[in-house]
């Protein structure tokens, strides 16, 4: 979410400070692992809202196996749609889609996470998934169909 190796290792270091000290008030009825995720996206976005602090830098781009220069150049000019494509996306549904997609968290999870139902964490991976598919419609020809 950060974008940012070192950034991302920072703010993990604070929330794992922040959950070791608030260890002893953690919920019997709260999985440690939903309340960890919940204390790292608010530092996330403590960190974002600070006006101090802008993300800037690029993901890293990913080494490329095609064999042909047309292939490379037509899977970076995808990835980089799709990486504009989830920065579109509004925050609700990319919070969700990317818990989903990076974290590979069931739908309670994330629920738990975002503090919502069920039922509205799957309503807003879909939604997502709609948005980037619309987004990359031209990238995924017949597949779409």
């Amino acid at each position: 979410m950060t974008r940012q190796e070192h950034l991302a290792e920072d703010l993990t270091q604070e929330a794992f400070l922040k959950a070791w000290a608030g260890l002893p008030k953690l919920a019997a009825e709260m999985t440690f692992r939903v309340w960890l995720f919940r204390i790292a996206r608010n530092e996330f976005l403590a960190f974002a809202r600070s006006p101090r602090t802008a993300i800037r830098e690029e993901l890293p781009d990913v080494p490329d196996q095609t064999p042909g220069p047309p292939q490379r150049l037509e899977e970076q000019e995808a990835r980089n749609a799709l990486r504009a494509a989830i920065e579109k996306l509004p925050e609700t549904y990319r919070d969700a889609y990317l818990l989903w997609t990076h974290e590979r968290l069931p739908y309670m999870e994330i629920a738990d996470i975002l503090d919502v139902t069920e039922e509205t964490a799957r309503w807003r991976v879909c939604e997502a998934r709609q948005r980037l598919a619309a987004a990359l419609r031209r990238f995924l020809g017949e597949q779409l169909r």
